[in-house]
C-alpha cells in the first residue's frame, strides 16, 4: 500500500482498518483489531465500531504502529546534495551562526517528506549543520502541507559541532575551534550580565 495513496484516503473520512495488528508503542499488542481514522487522526480503536459510510480496509497480516520521530534531520532543508542552491541546512562561510533558524529555511513541499512518511516518520526535529554553532532546530509535522511549517519562535535546541569540519571553518585548527567557542560563550555570558 503506497503512503501517498494512504494519505489521500486519510484525508477523506472515515477509514476503518479491520483485522490489523496494532503495536501501541508501550509494549502493548492488539491482535486483529479495528482502528477508525478520520481526518488523519485515530477516532476509535480496540473494539471500534465501524461508522456508516466508512471506507473499510481489510488489513489482515498488516501492522499499525505510531509514527516515528526523527530527532535530528535536514529533511526540508536539503534537497540535492551536490547543488548548493537546493540546500539551506547551513550558512556557508559562517562557523558561528546561532541566530540561524532552520524553521526559516524549511520547505514544507520537500520531495523527501513523502519518502520519510513512507518509512513511517511522521514528525521530526529539523536542524541546521556545518558550524561550531549552526543555529536552532525546530519541531515539524511531516504532513507536506504548507501549514505544517515549523514555528520559528519555538526552537527545540541550538545545534553545533566540534568535529573536523567545524575546526576547518574556525581558523583551520582544533585549537582555533576551541578558542572561537570560548569567545562565543564569554560573549553570551557578558550579554546576559549587561543587557
Amino acid at each position: 500500500m503506497s503512503a501517498l495513496w494512504l494519505m489521500s484516503l486519510l484525508a477523506a473520512s472515515p477509514v476503518a482498518f479491520e483485522n490489523v495488528r496494532v503495536e501501541v508503542g508501550d509494549g502493548t499488542v492488539l491482535e486483529r483489531t479495528t482502528v477508525v481514522l478520520q481526518g488523519g487522526r485515530i477516532v476509535a480503536g480496540k473494539v471500534a465500531l465501524v461508522t456508516a459510510g466508512a471506507l473499510r480496509i481489510d488489513a489482515r497480516g498488516k501492522v499499525l504502529t505510531p509514527g516515528l520521530i526523527d530527532a535530528r534531520t535536514q529533511i526540508g532543508l536539503a534537497e540535492v546534495g551536490l547543488e548548493k542552491s537546493a540546500n539551506d541546512e547551513r550558512l556557508r562561510g559562517m562557523p558561528i551562526s546561532p541566530a540561524f533558524r532552520a524553521a526559516d529555511a524549511f520547505n514544507p513541499a520537500s520531495v523527501w517528506i513523502p519518502v520519510a512518511r513512507e518509512e513511517g516518520v511522521t514528525r521530526a526535529v529539523v536542524a541546521p549543520s556545518g558550524g561550531i554553532l549552526s543555529g536552532s532546530g525546530h519541531w515539524v509535522d511531516l504532513t507536506g502541507n504548507v501549514g505544517s511549517a515549523p514555528d520559528p519562535t519555538q526552537p527545540v535546541a541550538l545545534f553545533g559541532a566540534v568535529g573536523s569540519g567545524a575546526a576547518e571553518a574556525a581558523l583551520g585548527s582544533r585549537g582555533g575551534l576551541w578558542m572561537r567557542l570560548r569567545e562565543v560563550i564569554a560573549d553570551a555570558r557578558f550579554f546576559a550580565r549587561n543587557r
